[in-house]
């Protein structure tokens, strides 16, 4: 007798979580530490998802407006956009040192 399958959720893994999501696999793994997205269910030493539960995510980004998927208190760590960052005070430093050889 053969068992139904279609009541089964297929588990899919971070490659075809990020074709269906459009997402690179960092920030994937970023939202699911952040808890903005679904957990991976563990499959002995693999990690996958539930496909619905990464369809229902896409369709609830799909009905939120676009200013909250975008506005700044949806960064996180990138909420300073504009400050100056590591970069900036590094070439503050060297416009700021004299050369070697001016002394």
């Amino acid at each position: 007798m053969a068992v139904p399958t279609d009541h089964l959720d297929p588990r899919i893994g971070i490659r075809d979580v990020e074709r269906m999501t459009g997402l690179h696999r960092a920030t994937i793994w970023r939202k699911v530490r952040g808890g903005a997205f679904p957990t991976p269910v563990y499959v002995s030493e693999k990690r996958t998802w539930l496909a619905s539960e990464i369809r229902t995510w896409i369709g609830e980004q799909a009905e939120r407006p676009r200013s909250a998927r975008r506005g700044a208190a949806n960064l996180g760590e990138h909420a300073n956009v504009g400050a100056p960052g590591p970069q900036d005070r590094h070439r503050a430093a060297r416009r700021t040192t004299t050369p070697p050889d001016a002394v």
